[in-house]
Parts: structure tokens; C-alpha cells; sequence
């Protein structure tokens, strides 16, 4: 109960989702995954758990769009085709979303292809936590056989790399102060009690989470955490080349994709009433770390041959509302689930789809 208590008022503070982070809800009420196998299949819901270890496939059918809704022949013949696998994380897999199967940015991204190809096939491999290690480690088991026959490969990765570090209980605990979460409890109840003797009897809980958030606040400002926000990034450095060496040794002519990380909670601000450190601007901690992402994902791209997508600065110039994130007490509508909600899917659909339409004419 103290431990998910701290972390629920820890992720109104820190970084704890970067796109690509699984916010699964646990009966334990730990982020990881609650099993050691994964399923990927399209009928499973938004409930579903990745693995973190010894993970076995069970995919399904892929997305399939082989008949145009309209009598306009495909603008390259009827004949023509694109074949899409799509690997990663929770944002490939579209965690979140009402309807994962038609509203994720692979299937609207099909839709739009349709009046391209003749025939359009999708498949999405997509696993809620995954990192890049952990993908570079499933593309050596070659258990993905359509990476051989497929013209395009997309990837979303990253965001885990920092995310599995920040949700270890044992890094949350180093990097706050003790705290005792009846005090947690006790401020919400100062906020909300108009009666002055009850108020005046509460208002230490004020103190004490005023003391919470400064500790919360000088750990994600410290050397700490920005040691694993560098490591994250140095890893994801050395995991790119992997992952593109795996796909090569199959398929030596596919397209592939890697989108950068975007900023999950770029204008969530975080007011308390009476706590002296707020409002907090989530977006900054956010843009540090998603930077550390990015840096590779950017540079390697000549290198190895793939094209970097820039998600993260079409998320940019967007204020809010493309995320499921949103802070809001007046309201309590809190929630800090940084997967990108059905507008944000359709923005990153739409820039695939303006990508690949100049790289087919190129």
C-alpha cells in the first residue's frame, strides 16, 4: 500500500512513461509485466501484458486491406502491393485505444494505402513493454518469418529503455525521501474539508508532501537520474545496429522505419494547492529524457540505412490533447498514461503515409 501510494504521487512528478512505456493495470500494482510469455494477438484487448523475459509468440492474422472501398483503380495497378511488419512497443501495438485493431497508426496508416496498392497487409508485432534489447534479442530467434517477404519494416522503441529503470522499486526508493502515505491521503482531505478545526488537524500533510515533491523534484534534477537517463540513450546506441543487423540477415531490401520518442506529457502541469514547488511542468522532464532517445535514433539513420520518422516533432507543434495524459484536480480527471490517444495515431499515420508516398515517387 506505501509503495503504491509513493509511486502513484512519484508519477505526477517524474518522467515515468516516455511513449513507449507499458501502463498496463497489475493486480500487484507493479508496472511489470505479470506473466513471462506474450500474446500479440489482434483480439486480445487493452488489459493485455507483455514479457520482459522468455517471450513466446502467439500472433495472428495480419491486418489485411486487399479490396479499395472505391472503383478507382490503385494508383499503382491492381497488381501493386506493400507488405508492412510493424515491431516494438506499446505505441506499435496501440495500448490504450478503444479499438487497438482499426484505430492503431499501422491500420490507419493500411487505410490510407489502399488507393495506393492493389493490396495492403499489415502485420504488428507490437508488445506492450518492450525494450530495445529485448526486441534485438527476439529478431535473433528469427521467430518473425514475414521479416523475409515484407517491402516495409516500422519500428517504435525506446521509451522502455528509460522506463524499466524508473519503475524499479528499488530506483523509486533511492530516490525519495520516506514518506508516510497516510499523510498522502490527508492532504486530499485538507483540500476537500471546509471545516476550519478538521482543516487546521490536516494541515501538516501539507508539509509533508511539500517535503515529498522537493525530494521527488531533486531526484529527477540529480546526478541519479540523469546517469540512467544517459545510459538509456548509450543503450538504445548500441541496440539500433542490432536490431537493423537482424532484420538485413533476413531481408536485405525492406524499407525500415524507426520513429523517434515524443514527449508524452508536454504541457501537463502539475498544480497542488499550498505546495510551494508547483506548478510543475512535466514537460520538461519529459524533453530531457526523451532527448537521450532520440540523439541515436537521429544520428545512426545514414549509417544504417533506415529512415528516422519524427514523431517527436510532429508532437511538438501541437499543444496538448495527443496523448491519453492530463492532469487536472479541480476536475480529478488525472491520468498520466502517455500513450498517444486516436488523434495522435492518426497524426502518425498521416506522417508514414507522407513519408512513404515521397520515398515511392522518389
Amino acid at each position: 500500500m506505501k509503495n503504491s501510494l509513493i509511486y502513484i504521487l512519484c508519477v505526477c512528478i517524474c518522467v515515468l512513461a516516455f511513449c513507449a512505456c507499458s501502463q498496463s493495470e497489475q493486480t500487484s500494482g507493479s508496472p511489470l509485466a505479470e506473466s513471462e510469455s506474450f500474446s500479440a494477438d489482434a483480439n486480445s484487448d487493452s488489459s493485455d501484458k507483455a514479457a520482459m523475459t522468455d517471450i513466446s509468440i502467439d500472433f495472428s492474422e495480419p491486418e489485411s486491406f486487399s479490396e479499395p472501398e472505391t472503383s478507382i483503380p490503385p494508383k499503382y495497378g491492381e497488381s501493386s502491393r506493400k507488405s508492412i511488419v510493424v515491431l516494438g512497443d506499446s505505441i506499435a501495438r496501440g495500448y490504450g485505444l478503444k479499438n487497438i485493431e482499426k484505430e492503431r497508426f499501422s491500420s490507419l496508416l493500411a487505410e490510407s494505402l489502399k488507393a495506393d496498392y492493389g493490396k495492403v497487409s499489415v502485420q504488428n508485432y507490437g508488445v506492450d513493454g518492450m525494450t530495445g534489447r529485448e526486441l534485438a534479442e527476439l529478431l535473433k530467434e528469427r521467430r518473425i518469418k514475414e521479416l523475409s517477404k515484407c517491402d516495409t519494416v516500422i519500428i517504435s522503441i525506446g521509451g522502455n529503455n528509460i522506463l524499466q529503470h524508473i519503475t524499479d522499486g528499488e530506483t523509486l526508493s533511492g530516490m525519495i525521501t520516506d514518506f508516510d502515505p497516510v499523510a498522502l491521503i490527508d492532504y486530499f482531505r485538507y483540500l476537500k474539508t471546509e471545516n476550519p478545526e478538521e482543516k487546521s488537524k490536516l494541515s501538516y500533510a501539507v508539509d509533508a508532501v511539500d517535503v515529498l515533491i522537493d525530494s521527488i523534484i531533486a531526484a529527477f534534477e540529480g546526478d541519479a537520474f540523469a546517469k540512467l537517463i544517459e545510459t538509456a540513450g548509450h543503450d538504445l546506441r548500441k541496440e539500433i545496429p542490432e536490431i537493423i543487423g537482424e532484420i538485413r540477415k533476413v531481408n536485405k531490401t525492406a524499407d525500415i522505419y524507426i520513429q523517434t520518442v515524443y514527449n508524452p506529457f508536454k504541457g501537463v502541469v502539475v498544480e497542488l494547492e499550498d505546495i510551494t514547488e508547483t506548478p510543475i511542468d512535466l514537460g520538461i522532464y519529459g524533453e530531457n529524457a526523451v532527448s537521450a532517445l532520440n540523439t541515436p535514433i537521429l544520428e545512426l539513420a545514414d549509417e544504417y540505412g533506415y529512415t528516422a520518422v519524427e514523431v517527436h516533432s510532429l508532437f511538438e507543434e501541437y499543444e496538448t490533447g495527443l496523448t491519453n495524459a492530463v492532469f487536472d484536480l479541480l476536475t480529478l480527471n488525472l491520468s498520466f498514461d502517455p500513450h498517444p490517444n486516436l488523434r495522435g495515431h492518426l497524426l502518425i499515420a498521416d506522417l508514414y503515409y507522407k513519408i512513404m508516398s515521397e520515398d515511392n515517387d522518389d
